[in-house]
C-alpha cells in the first residue's frame, strides 16, 4: 500500500499544498499525522530504554570492575621500595635503613601493616601518611621532626603502636592526635615538650602505655589525663617537675605503672593514693630529704618500689611502708648522702624478697630490719660499713643463708685495721682483736668466754651480737643458747 504524506513543508522541503509523498507499503499521512506517529515512536523508545538500562549499566559496572581488579593487581608489583629500604610484600613490612630519607616515601604499598623509617632526617608528616591507612605499627624515632600538625594522623584508624620518641617536639595538642581511635602505645620520650595541657591525649580512648619520660615538662594541667581510662603504664620520668597537681593522676585509676623521676619537693603521699591499682613505681632522682611514716598510704596493691639517684635523701623513717604490705622488692640506690634506714622501716612486709641497698652512705644496718628468712635478694656493696659488733649478724647471715649476695663484694670502710676487708673477716672482733672498744661497753650486762674462745652469750644491747629469733628458733632472753664462735 502506498502511504502518502500531505503537507506545506517538513523540514526545508517546500511542498506544494495537498502534494502528496508517495511511499511503498506506507499508509498516508500529513505533516501533522506524521508529527504524531514520530512523537508516539519517541516515548516507546524512551520506554524501552528504560527497561534495557540495568542491564547496560550492570555490563558497564562490570567491565569498570574488571579494569579496577587488573590495575590493583599490578599495585604491588609497581609499587616503589626506596633503595634505603627493606619492603616485604608478604608480611607487609617496611623498614628504612639510617641516614638516607628526608621525607616520609609516598609510593610504598598502600597495604603495609608495619613502617619503620628510624634514624632519618625526616623533619615533617606530610600528607603521604593518609595513603597507608592500614598501618598498625609506625616507627619514626630518631629522626628531625619538629612539629605535628592537627589531624596528621586522621586516616590511621587502625594504628596501634606510634614511636616518635627521640625527635625535637617541641609542643602538642588536644588535635594531634586525632583520628587514632585504635592506639594503645604511644613514645614521645626524648623530645622538647614543656607541658601537658587539659585534655590532650583525650582522642585516645584505647591508649595503655604512655611514654613522655625526658621532655622538659615542669607543668601538668590538673586535666592533662583526662579521657585515657585504660591507660596502665606512665613514663612521666626525666623531667623537671617539682610538684604533681592533686587531681591530675585521678583520671587515670587503672595505673599499673609509674616512673616519676624527677624534682619533686616531696613525697606525693596524696597524689598517689588514689593509684589503687598501682604495682610499679619509681620515684628516683627527686630532691625530698627524708621518706616519712606512711610516705606511701594507700598504694595497698604495690608490689616493687625504687629509688634512685636520689641527691638529698637523708632517711628512711620507720613505718615508712606499713600499709604497703604486698612489698616484693624495694631498690634504694645510688643515694650519696642516705645514711640511715630506721629499724622497723621495712617491718610488717611479709613478702619482702628482694632488698637493693647498693651505692648508699649506710655504715650499718639493724638486725630487725627485714624478714631475713625470706630474703631471696639483698645487696649492700658500695657503701661504708663499719665493721664493728653491730653487723657481726649480718656476716652471719650472708654465710649461712641461700641468698643472692656473695660475702666479699661487702667489704669493711672502718675501722682502719679492717679497712678493705670482706665482711667474712669481721669475726676476728668476737677474738679481741679489733673491736674491744665495742665489746666493753658498761651497759653489758653479762658476758662468759667459754674455753678455747668458742662461746660468747649476752643479753642484747645497742652493740648487739645476738642473733635474730627468725633465724635460729631460740628466745633472746634467760635460756638463750650460746653462740659458737666458729658459727660466726
Amino acid at each position: 500500500m502506498n502511504r502518502v504524506f500531505q503537507t506545506n513543508s517538513y523540514r526545508g522541503l517546500h511542498l506544494k499544498k495537498d502534494c502528496p509523498i508517495v511511499m511503498e507499503d506506507t499508509p498516508t499521512y500529513n505533516i501533522h499525522q506524521y508529527v504524531d506517529v514520530v512523537a508516539a515512536q519517541k516515548t516507546k523508545f524512551k520506554s524501552q530504554y528504560r527497561e534495557e538500562k540495568p542491564r547496560i549499566m550492570s555490563a558497564v559496572q562490570l567491565l569498570m570492575f574488571v579494569i579496577l581488579a587488573s590495575t590493583l593487581s599490578l599495585v604491588a608489583p609497581l609499587a616503589n621500595c626506596p633503595s634505603a629500604c627493606q619492603c616485604d610484600d608478604d608480611t607487609l613490612v617496611v623498614r628504612c635503613g639510617e641516614g638516607h630519607l628526608d621525607v616520609l616515601p609516598i609510593a610504598l604499598n598502600p597495604s603495609i601493616l608495619r613502617l619503620v623509617i628510624k634514624n632519618n632526617k625526616i623533619k615533617t608528616i606530610d600528607s603521604s601518611i593518609q595513603f597507608y591507612s592500614e598501618l598498625g605499627f609506625l616507627d619514626l624515632s630518631y629522626n628531625h621532626l619538629f612539629n605535628i600538625p592537627p589531624r596528621t594522623f586522621f586516616y590511621q584508624k587502625k594504628l596501634q603502636e606510634l614511636h616518635l620518641n627521640h625527635n625535637k617536639i617541641g609542643s602538642i595538642s588536644n588535635k594531634t592526635f586525632t583520628g587514632l581511635i585504635a592506639l594503645t602505645v604511644l613514645n614521645l620520650r626524648g623530645n622538647f615538650l614543656d607541658e601537658l595541657s587539659a585534655g590532650v591525649f583525650s582522642t585516645l580512648p584505647k591508649l595503655e602505655e604512655l611514654n613522655i619520660g625526658q621532655n622538659r615538662i615542669a607543668r601538668i594541667d590538673p586535666n592533662a589525663f583526662e579521657g585515657i581510662l585504660n591507660l596502665r603504664v606512665l613514663f612521666l620520668d626525666d623531667n623537671t617537675l617539682t610538684s604533681v597537681p592533686s587531681p591530675s593522676f585521678a583520671h587515670i585509676p587503672s595505673i599499673a605503672e609509674l616512673y616519676l623521676d624527677n624534682r619533686l619537693q616531696r613525697i606525693p603521699t596524696a597524689e598517689l593514693s588514689s593509684l589503687l591499682r598501682l604495682e610499679d613505681l619509681s620515684l628516683g632522682q627527686n630532691e625530698f630529704v627524708v621518706i616519712p611514716e606512711n610516705a606511701f598510704k594507700g598504694l595497698t596493691n604495690l608490689r616493687r618500689l625504687d629509688i634512685t639517684g636520689s641527691l638529698k635523701l637523708t632517711q628512711i623513717q620507720a613505718g615508712a611502708f606499713t600499709t604497703n604490705t604486698n612489698l616484693e622488692s624495694i631498690t634504694f640506690a645510688s643515694n650519696k648522702v642516705l645514711v640511715e634506714v630506721q629499724e622497723g622501716a621495712l617491718s610488717g612486709l611479709p613478702h619482702l624478697k628482694h632488698v637493693i641497698l647498693r651505692d648508699n652512705q649506710l655504715t650499718t644496718l639493724a638486725e630487725g630490719l627485714f624478714p631475713w628468712s625470706e630474703l631471696e635478694t639483698f645487696d649492700l656493696t658500695e657503701n661504708p660499713v663499719t665493721c664493728d659488733c653491730r653487723v657481726v649478724w649480718l656476716r652471719n647471715l650472708l654465710a649461712s643463708r641461700n641468698i643472692s649476695q656473695t660475702q666479699e663484694t661487702v667489704v669493711c670502710a672502718a675501722p682502719d685495721a679492717l679497712k678493705h676487708q670482706s665482711l667474712k673477716e669481721i669475726r676476728e672482733v668476737l677474738k679481741g682483736r679489733y673491736g674491744n672498744s665495742a665489746l666493753g661497753r658498761k651497759e653489758r650486762e653479762y658476758q662468759k668466754t667459754f674455753s678455747d674462745e668458742d662461746y660468747m652469750t649476752r643479753n642484747p644491747h645497742p652493740c648487739s651480737l645476738s642473733v635474730h629469733p627468725a633465724l635460729n628458733n631460740y628466745p633472746h632472753h634467760p635460756n638463750i643458747r650460746p653462740i659458737p664462735v666458729t658459727e660466726l
